[in-house]
Parts: C-alpha cells; sequence; structure tokens
C-alpha cells in the first residue's frame, strides 16, 4: 500500500478511465495532489479516494461538471442532503415516466401481435368489452385530414409520451344507423380510451357502457370501431 498513485492506479481503484482523469484535470475538477519536481509527473493520494468517489456518484445523478465544482467548493452536509433529496425526486419522476412508457409499449405489442393473428382484418366482428372512458372532442371527421388533426388534439390531452395510433385505444363513433347500413365510411367521431389514472375533462369525456360491440381490426389504422345506439 502507498500514499502517492499513478493517473493509471487511481483510476483503476475508482473504476474510471485514465482519460475521465486527465478531463477533471483539464477542468479543474479533480486534480492530483503531488507533482514530482525533477520529472514533473503528477501523482494523486490515496487520501483523495473519497473526493472522487463523490464526483463520480453525483455525474451518476446527471449533475454537470459546474454544478459538482459548486458543491465541492461549499460543501456541507445540508447541502448534501439537499442534492440527495432533489435527485431523488428526479429519480422517482424519470422511473414513472419509464414505467409508463414500458406500459404502453407492452400493450402496443400485445395488441399488434393480436392483430397480427386475425384470418380477416378488414372484417367487421363483434366482441365483448368492458364499461370504458373515452376522450373525445365531440366532433365529425370527415377526410384524411381532419383524422390527422384530430388524433394529434387527442394526443396533446394525455399525459402518456407513446404515440396513440397502432394501439387498441384509438378508434371511431359510429351512429347505429350507419352501422346497420354498413356505411363505414361516413363521418364519425374519433375517440382515445382512457386510462383508469386519466383525468379527463367532463367536457370531452363520454361513457361507453359494456357488451358485445362491433371491432374492426386493420393493419391500415389499427382503430377500435364501437357504435353508438
Amino acid at each position: 500500500m502507498k500514499e502517492k498513485l499513478t493517473i493509471g492506479e487511481m483510476a483503476k481503484l475508482r473504476g474510471v478511465t485514465s482519460e475521465t482523469l486527465r478531463h477533471y484535470d483539464r477542468i479543474d475538477l479533480f486534480k492530483p495532489q503531488f507533482i514530482d519536481p525533477h520529472s514533473g509527473y503528477r501523482y494523486y493520494s490515496i487520501f483523495q479516494y473519497e473526493i472522487l468517489g463523490t464526483i463520480k456518484e453525483l455525474r451518476q445523478l446527471r449533475m454537470t461538471t459546474d454544478e459538482i465544482k459548486e458543491y465541492l467548493n461549499e460543501r456541507n452536509f445540508s447541502k448534501s442532503l439537499d442534492i440527495m433529496r432533489t435527485k431523488h425526486e428526479e429519480l422517482v419522476s424519470n422511473l414513472k415516466e419509464l414505467n409508463e412508457m414500458e406500459e404502453n409499449i407492452r400493450e402496443k405489442i400485445a395488441y399488434l401481435e393480436q392483430v397480427e393473428k386475425e384470418n380477416e382484418l378488414q372484417k367487421v366482428i363483434f366482441r365483448e368489452m368492458k364499461s370504458r372512458r373515452l376522450l373525445t372532442l365531440h366532433e365529425k371527421i370527415n377526410d384524411n385530414f381532419e383524422l390527422c388533426y384530430g388524433v394529434l388534439n387527442l394526443e396533446n390531452m394525455l399525459t402518456d409520451k407513446t404515440p396513440i395510433l397502432a394501439t387498441n385505444r384509438l378508434g371511431i363513433i359510429i351512429e347505429g344507423t350507419n352501422l346497420k347500413l354498413e356505411r363505414f365510411e361516413e363521418p364519425s367521431t374519433i375517440f382515445i380510451v382512457a386510462k383508469n389514472k386519466e383525468v379527463i375533462p367532463n367536457t370531452y369525456q363520454l361513457t361507453i357502457p359494456g357488451g358485445f360491440l362491433p371491432v374492426s381490426d386493420t393493419m391500415e389504422n389499427c382503430c377500435r370501431v364501437a357504435a353508438k345506439v
């Protein structure tokens, strides 16, 4: 064991690269403690291990080098606790967002796998569905131009980060008369099925009771179709 460590030895002890330490030296974040007066070679002290460990931890918490410099220059217990609390809140928020994204992707994969197994993708069939809350603008869609803006407007009202297309949450409401006459191309109202935790203003909320409803699975638009009777 020795007090003076070369850049390679310190890097190995702390699980960082030598280039990382050279970079920290250049930007005055973490500098070697000893300089050989004859060779000019720079050495770290083993007693600096804790500072480098702190820098490594703060970098893992996504702190910038300037933020770390400021922290190290005014290091104290209260500031350390405040930083840990703030970064913990950020991590919890990021984990929540990642979990929601994972759930959305998992549901989308399950839906597309189901669609892939359908023998007649263009055929309207009846399926039993539970009662659902719908998010809708209560506006008739007349063409693909209006459809694009309609879907975007609905998506922007959600907290989801994943696009709603190619899921089993996007659909259209067809009037009962048009449904019976199989006039599926008539202007209809689009909707998004809201998740239980989704907060929807009453103005844009519509509840559909459970029961057997016509459903059309198509690879072209991947929409659910609910009848309005």
